[in-house]
């Protein structure tokens, strides 16, 4: 089990990870140690913390500052960028620096599982972004980007899913009645987008997603107002403009598309990321 959820961490940051991960569950109540903001830890945890981190040392995920999975000051400069139209279908929330690329980065390769609310946040902003222009249909179907088998066998969970089921819940907590509906996958798998150009990152993915199945069906029906199309982080926009091909192919009708964070491909970001 550790080896299927961890593997693709190097040693020394897997044994960190499952350390912390141990003290604070065994330790720590909510978010505590991760953001000291939300901290309710018990003494133990206290003194757990600061000795795990003197042997198997954490850093913050955007400005690698020493104790934390992520500082106070880059975790209110994410939740200060605005939502943004990425094109006439696409909301997300802004990330010209790549600071929310750098989180996502650190929920799904670092494994660290609490940085999960912060992007889900993110997500639920810009999927009502998205329904603000629709007059907010009384029920919406989320349906997540698939996750490649080789990203689900390294990871050992589906990190997007993940993110959307928790921004559904914020979005319903909200009054908008949310569920997630995984009602496509892959009829071919995609080679990993990172590294491609723009040109590539389509070819990559263009005809590789299928609405189909019983929640496929579900999508189509009545049941829903609006089904909205979800991604972690948008760059070309390649991805998310294949699920919402696939739905539209499938019958879905009246398909929006939100992300978490909008981020300029690597070698276009126009700063650095706040210390």
């Amino acid at each position: 089990m550790v080896a299927r959820r961890f593997g693709h961490l190097p040693g020394v940051s897997r044994l960190s990870y499952l350390l912390h991960t141990l003290a604070r569950e065994q330790f720590c109540t909510g978010f505590g140690y991760v953001w000291p903001a939300k901290c309710q830890m018990s003494h133990a945890g206290n003194v757990w913390g600061p000795l795990l981190d003197l042997v198997m040392p954490r850093q913050c995920a955007v400005c690698a500052l020493p104790g934390f999975v992520l500082c106070g000051d880059c975790r209110m400069a994410v939740q200060a960028q605005p939502v943004v139209a990425v094109s006439a279908t696409v909301c997300a929330v802004s990330d010209p620096l790549g600071l929310g690329r750098a989180v996502v980065r650190g929920y799904k390769v670092g494994g660290h599982r609490s940085l999960a609310p912060l992007i889900a946040d993110s997500l639920a902003r810009a999927v009502r972004q998205s329904l603000e222009s629709r007059r907010w249909p009384p029920r919406v179907a989320i349906v997540a980007v698939p996750q490649r088998r080789r990203a689900q066998a390294t990871r050992g969970f589906d990190s997007t899913a993940v993110i959307a089921r928790k921004a559904a819940r914020l979005l319903t907590q909200d009054g908008i009645a949310c569920v997630v509906v995984q009602g496509v996958g892959y009829v071919r798998q995609p080679d990993d987008q990172r590294g491609l150009g723009v040109t590539e990152r389509h070819l990559n993915v263009v005809g590789s997603m299928k609405l189909s199945g019983k929640a496929g069906r579900r999508v189509c029906g009545e049941e829903f107002g609006m089904v909205v199309a979800v991604d972690d982080v948008v760059t070309t926009g390649a991805t998310l403009a294949e699920l919402t091909r696939s739905l539209v192919a499938g019958g879905a009708s009246c398909v929006g598309a939100a992300a978490a964070f909008s981020t300029p491909r690597r070698g276009h970001l126009s700063g650095k990321s706040p210390g």
